[in-house]
């Protein structure tokens, strides 16, 4: 089969967008995970992601515009070249110490965001059939996981002898790199039409509608008993990062112990993406009962490892100037398995709420604008998540503010589950049986 042929496939056009995220938005995410940008004051970084989550909630409402305007191809490439800039600017930080740069490198890197986010969770969603869709969110999320191995494993190895709270130039360079290899991994996109899915059709591409015809549907989204019900979920999709970025691992952890956290983490969200794909594409089960039974597993999972970390912040509470704890140190492993834990959760948040809208309608024009609305109210939990933290709350408020807003969120996933519906089940055939992806 001819390379071309190869790269038309839906499952490779699936796979092409996870590497593309996880070197790019990777790059970016490695550095966000241990706290403040991988430098010892999380100030500037902070203020950076609350420029950047800021653009995102208002590029969120139009992203999906332009994504059927521009297609998948040029979306990517405009989106990830905003990851490119934020991490140069971290490195030019780094010997500058010239921080609006960064700043304004968020608020760019916000506008690109969305798009990228807007491309994957149409990629993923659209270019499956109904009997594959669990499995594709479960390849998209392992690959992307794969940054654990950018955020733990480069930067550990690389200030293994640092006792400095900051990473070193050397560092951001490297991952300045592997953003630009990601930028250029975009260019391989092709359009939706060409895309052979694995029923052997082809994906379809969303009609350019007029911008007044888009502007109206996307009002008419907003507006649907569907995504009215997913409203609060959505928001607190990426709310307590923050919160487990800076407030517990950049606080307690040295910056070698922070690194190989990460990379733990991203290892605990690839487990979670397999475990997700089996469980949502398990034919014993209605879709409306995967649905259910994954949003119990996070509720619990969730309830259990945020109680455990307020045990931890009030073990800390009135000792700030405690020693950081090294992957040395006795009792780490306890306060590592915490956010493993988180990892996984992250990973089952994250794919349930594009699952959703994919289940609520498969429509690649409807993905689009529910995607971009999805990223923009997540941004929108996240700039107030991001602007609790740049102002100083103590991690112990917002462990409870963290636990308040999320428990709410997953409250109002009970009421949308239901709304899925069981569209073209089919019975199930040995293959669709095992984890194969095509």
């Amino acid at each position: 089969m001819a390379v071309l042929d190869i790269l038309h496939r839906a499952v490779v056009q699936v796979a092409l967008v996870g590497f593309i995220c996880l070197l790019a938005t990777g790059a970016y995410s490695s550095l966000t995970m241990m706290g403040g940008g991988g430098q010892g004051d999380t100030t500037v970084a902070s203020i950076a992601n609350v420029a950047m989550s800021a653009t995102t909630a208002i590029m969120g409402l139009f992203s999906g515009i332009v994504y059927n305007y521009i297609g998948p191809r040029w979306s990517m490439v405009l989106g990830t070249a905003g990851y490119v800039l934020y991490v140069g600017a971290l490195y030019s930080y780094n010997e500058t110490h010239d921080w609006p740069f960064v700043v304004i490198a968020g608020a760019i890197l916000g506008c690109g965001s969305s798009l990228v986010w807007t491309v994957q969770g149409v990629v993923v969603t659209t270019y499956a059939t109904e009997q594959n869709r669990g499995r594709y969110l479960a390849l998209y999320s392992v690959i992307i996981s794969f940054v654990g191995i950018l955020g733990g494993v480069v930067p550990f190895v690389m200030n293994l002898t640092s006792e400095s709270s900051s990473i070193t130039s050397e560092t951001y360079l490297l991952f300045l790199i592997v953003a630009l290899t990601g930028w250029t991994l975009g260019f391989l996109l092709v359009r939706p039409s060409t895309v052979c899915k694995a029923d052997h059709t082809y994906a379809v591409s969303p009609p350019n509608m007029g911008w007044r015809t888009e502007l109206q549907a996307s009002v008419q989204l907003l507006r649907s008993p569907g995504i009215l019900r997913l409203l609060p979920f959505m928001l607190t999709c990426q709310w307590y990062s923050p919160y487990q970025f800076d407030a517990y691992n950049a606080a307690l952890f040295t910056i070698r112990t922070r690194s190989l956290n990460t990379l733990f983490y991203r290892l605990a969200g690839i487990a979670g993406g397999v475990f997700f794909g089996c469980v949502m594409d398990w034919p014993r089960f209605t879709i409306k009962q995967r649905g259910a039974g994954m949003s119990i597993t996070l509720a619990v999972l969730w309830f259990v490892t945020t109680f455990g970390a307020l045990f931890v912040h009030l073990a800390y509470a009135g000792h700030g100037s405690h020693a950081l704890v090294d992957v040395t140190s006795g009792g780490y492993w306890g306060l590592c398995l915490i956010y493993c834990a988180w990892g996984f959760a992250d990973a089952l948040f994250n794919a349930l709420g594009v699952w959703v809208g994919g289940c609520l309608n498969p429509d690649p024009s409807h993905m689009s604008r529910y995607t971009g609305f999805l990223v923009g109210v997540q941004s929108i939990g996240s700039v107030i998540a991001w602007s609790l933290n740049t102002a100083g709350v103590p991690a112990l408020a917002q462990n409870l503010a963290a636990l308040v807003v999320v428990t709410v969120g997953l409250v109002a996933l009970t009421f949308a589950v239901p709304q899925v519906t069981d569209t073209a089940q089919g019975p199930a055939t040995k293959g669709s049986l095992k984890m194969g992806l095509v």
